[in-house]
């Protein structure tokens, strides 16, 4: 699979839409335990204090960030990449939980079960030319399909078991924006323009032997349009 791939990202331009709150339709609740059926390598390469995004019919999906992740060193946030990671980093796992759909961010089904959720940068070729000012994303594995923490760095590799996520030629993605401080504790935020919630939180990170505290933002529920 050549990495050249076409990602919907066009919604970035969130990024200038005003933020509004709208608690009532989802909500996020802390999880004090890693999810059955994970992989002991990755359970031990992640917090076991995760996340829960509910809605009016329960539970619809479950996070875990990387405790003390690997960050390159020196870095500062720009106008295009919010975040210090290397491609095909791991980040975190994701567990999808709702039955009926939930989609990633390009719209694409995903069932019930876990998923290992690793970094990718939206490619700078004609491909992808003024798609999004924004080009940090989560791409998301088969629990199946990822054998190791350790990085992803083969890119066609990393692409093709993400596809393997919806079940077609593109790879499941999720959308992370900037944000500029980290919460007290995790909470939802809602993009009434775009009709979709972010989940703003922190993620550790350690560039220099010391963990650190990050500001993280993803979007957990809803898509680009188009």
């Amino acid at each position: 699979m050549k990495r050249h791939m076409q990602f919907s990202l066009v919604a970035f331009l969130c990024l200038v839409c005003p933020l509004a709150s709208r608690a009532a339709d989802y909500e996020v609740k802390s999880v004090d335990s890693l999810p059955e059926g994970l992989p002991a390598a990755f359970a031990e390469a992640l917090s076991t204090k995760g996340v829960s995004v509910e809605g009016a019919g329960g539970v619809i999906s479950q996070i875990w960030l990387g405790k003390s992740l690997p960050a390159k060193k020196g870095f500062s946030p720009s106008f295009s990449i919010k975040y210090p990671f290397s491609s095909g980093q791991f980040v975190g796992v994701l567990k999808v939980v709702q039955k009926k759909e939930y989609t990633d961010f390009r719209g694409q089904e995903l069932a019930p079960g876990l998923y290992t959720l690793r970094y990718g940068l939206q490619p700078q070729d004609g491909n992808h030319l003024g798609t999004s000012v924004v080009r940090d994303f989560l791409l998301a594995l088969p629990i199946g399909q990822d054998k190791s923490p350790k990085p992803l760095e083969d890119l066609d590799e990393l692409f093709a078991q993400s596809s393997k996520s919806a079940g077609t030629t593109h790879p499941a993605i999720f959308a992370i924006l900037g944000l500029k401080e980290s919460p007290a504790k995790p909470a939802l935020e809602y993009n009434e323009d775009r009709d979709y919630w972010m989940l703003n939180t922190s993620i550790e990170i350690n560039s220099d032997g010391k963990p650190v505290p990050f500001p993280f933002q993803m979007v957990v529920v809803g898509h680009a349009e188009g």
